[in-house]
């Protein structure tokens, strides 16, 4: 299957949970984004490459889950999914998350796996209901100090990435848990972590 049918579309109307798991799929079909009652929308194992800005109109979206495709950037429209809570984008080819990501108040967990990703936008610190950050195995080389402002996160994941400094900020997660910073590049830790009261496992390794 390279393309959905046309046709599906105008019965799916009321449908919640969209899936797309085929492999040579290269398109997504406008009629896509006329789904106004989606709540999921999973595209996986596929040669998608672009996302619309069309996206804008599932406003009712709380999980967007995109991985295993070949899509090189996450539209700026993003941020009119304001009831998003699940952002995962594994095993794509973006290399940078819009600053429009912090518009997304609602956020609680961002999933990124083995991505190109160079770095997190200043803009979320703005999301403030984030509980988990999960972004293993990627290309990050700095952690923005606005970070600290995060106090409902619990899980902080940045293992094999290539981060050079832990900001002093990071003293301000008095909610984390679990923080593991195995295989990044920096070569001490900051003492404002003495601050993260909440810390049940650390994972550390220095350079």
């Amino acid at each position: 299957l390279e393309r959905f049918p046309e046709e599906l579309f105008p019965l799916l109307k009321n449908i919640k949970v969209f899936r797309s798991f085929s492999k040579n799929i290269q398109f997504l079909p406008n009629d896509l984004w006329e789904l106004k009652n989606l709540k999921v929308l999973q595209i996986c194992n596929c040669k998608i490459q672009n996302i619309s800005e069309d996206i804008k109109k599932l406003k009712n979206l709380d999980e967007l889950i995109i991985n295993h495709c070949r899509v090189e950037s996450i539209p700026e429209n993003i941020k009119y999914l304001k009831f998003l809570t699940y952002l995962n984008l594994s095993n794509t080819r973006i290399t940078l998350l819009p600053k429009e990501i912090g518009y997304l108040e609602n956020l609680t967990t961002i999933f990124i796996w083995f991505t190109k990703l160079e770095k997190l936008p200043k803009e979320i610190g703005k999301l403030t209901n984030l509980e988990k950050i999960d972004i293993c195995l990627n290309e990050i080389k700095e952690i923005p100090k606005e970070i600290g402002n995060l106090k409902k996160l619990k899980e902080f994941n940045l293992y094999k990435n290539k981060v050079k400094v832990i900001p002093k900020e990071i003293g301000g997660l008095i909610s984390l848990e679990i923080l593991n910073i195995v295989s990044n590049e920096f070569e001490y830790v900051p003492e404002e972590i003495k601050y993260l009261k909440n810390l049940k496992v650390l994972q550390m390794q220095l350079n």
